[in-house]
């Protein structure tokens, strides 16, 4: 189980933003109320549900492993709880040779369209996890290593799904932040997270380390700085709108 930290705000905010991808709708009290007691009914759907087990099964092996490509796939091996989002075989490295169900394509359009579609290797072996671990291990490890890293591993698509999920765990084990509880964590804010995703699409786009570094820095952009992590809870709070307020408004999309 996940030890509760003294302030859960910090591991709630990784949580909801480990589920973006994902489409995670709980609240922001709601996670913390899971995490307090270890009690996933806090959560109203049921994919909700799943994806919270695989977050505190997850989170549980992240802090127990090494930093290394067979730490990486038990990080994977915990996704299991939600047949509509985890891998059909966790912790299987794609091999579309012997299966067909591992040859993936990644549609990097926000429209939907197959223009500048994404095509990762057919098959994934240990090897390409170890040289992306060693590339980190010999960085200076800094926050920003943390991010290629991530994007690294979620380019590579090592994993028939949960790819990104794996590798937001394994860079805080990496960055060793399970601890400190100075948590590597992804946008939470709609408008910052969509900046990240088109970031990452432009770096599965990239064809040099040119590119992936422009790609790199369009993403650190809209991480959360330490200050919208620890006002956060303020904020929660404070912005909610009045009901009452929008009856005589005419309520338009962006």
């Amino acid at each position: 189980m996940v030890k509760t930290a003294k302030d859960t705000t910090k591991l709630a905010l990784l949580i909801i933003s480990w589920g973006k991808f994902n489409n995670f709708t709980g609240s922001f009290e709601e996670v913390k109320r899971v995490i307090d007691t270890i009690d996933v009914k806090f959560l109203e759907s049921k994919k909700d549900q799943d994806l919270m087990n695989d977050a505190l099964a997850g989170i549980k092996i992240a802090k127990e492993i090494t930093f290394d490509t067979d730490g990486i796939i038990a990080i994977n091996k915990a996704l299991h709880h939600s047949d509509e989002e985890d891998p059909a075989i966790p912790g299987h490295l794609r091999n579309a040779k012997e299966n067909h169900n591992d040859a993936v394509i990644i549609m990097t359009d926000p429209y939907g369209s197959d223009k500048g579609a994404y095509f990762p290797s057919d098959v994934v072996t240990k090897e390409d996890l170890d040289q992306i671990v060693d590339r980190f291990k010999a960085s200076k490890q800094t926050n920003f290593d943390g991010l290629r890293l991530f994007a690294e591993l979620s380019k590579l698509q090592p994993f028939q799904d949960g790819n990104k999920r794996t590798a937001l765990l394994a860079v805080n084990t990496a960055l060793n932040t399970w601890k400190n509880e100075n948590y590597f964590i992804l946008p939470f804010d709609e408008i910052d997270f969509a900046q990240f995703s088109l970031g990452l699409m432009r770096y599965y786009r990239a064809d040099n380390e040119d590119e992936e570094e422009q790609a790199l820095k369009l993403m650190q952009m809209s991480l959360p700085k330490k200050s919208d992590i620890m006002t956060y809870n303020n904020l929660e709070s404070s912005d909610k709108i009045d009901i009452n307020k929008l009856k005589n408004r005419k309520i338009k999309k962006f």
